[in-house]
């Protein structure tokens, strides 16, 4: 089976289950595999969170994902 051939929305649930390490390592296999985490937030914030040693604390305020990747690249850069 050619995992490429899938729907790109299936394939991101795939990838969405595996661990961090995983996850950059599929996104060297090819450029298309590096724009699906480009393009991708959720994958993004993952591996913030696994390369800063953080993790995702959902605080007492609701934040989107784009608000959470911003505020955790914040923190990173203090």
């Amino acid at each position: 089976m050619d995992l490429f051939r899938l729907p790109v929305e299936l394939l991101m649930a795939i990838i969405a289950y595996l661990d961090p390490k995983d996850i950059l390592a599929f996104c060297l296999v090819c450029h298309f595999t590096q724009d699906l985490y480009k393009f991708n937030l959720n994958l993004q914030y993952r591996i913030a969170l696994f390369l800063t040693g953080k993790e995702d604390g959902r605080g007492p305020f609701p934040m989107n994902i784009c608000d959470r990747m911003d505020y955790t690249l914040k923190r990173e850069c203090m």
